[in-house]
């Protein structure tokens, strides 16, 4: 049987990780709201599948606006983006194009969440 000063030693140590988790969930929070999405996903997008003709740059233009708008999930796109850098990483014919992998495969993934791009 645990001694009263062992036994507030243990709930002071479960209320002080309590907060310090809840403290680290709000900064977190905070810190993911105050992040601008747009400009900076627009150009990672642009630069890292690198996008070469007029339709694909309206094709990114209008993943940002719905992920702006809160349509398409932002974890959506960057799984895919990271999943087609690496898939044309390993295709030496199609490793300078990305975008062949990114389009379909974010149309494919949306579908299934029932978001039609």
């Amino acid at each position: 049987m645990l001694s009263r000063r062992d036994a507030l030693l243990n709930t002071f140590r479960w209320v002080a990780s309590s907060v310090a988790t809840m403290a680290c969930a709000l900064v977190a929070d905070r810190a993911q709201a105050t992040i601008p999405r747009g400009p900076v996903l627009e150009e990672r997008l642009l630069v890292g599948l690198r996008v070469k003709t007029q339709s694909d740059k309206e094709f990114i233009a209008k993943i940002v606006a719905l992920v702006e708008q809160g349509v398409l999930p932002v974890s959506l796109v960057d799984s895919t983006y990271f999943w087609a850098r690496g898939k044309a990483s390993k295709n030496l014919r199609l490793q300078n194009n990305p975008m062949v992998y990114f389009r379909p495969g974010l149309v494919a993934r949306a579908a299934r969440l029932g978001i039609k791009l």
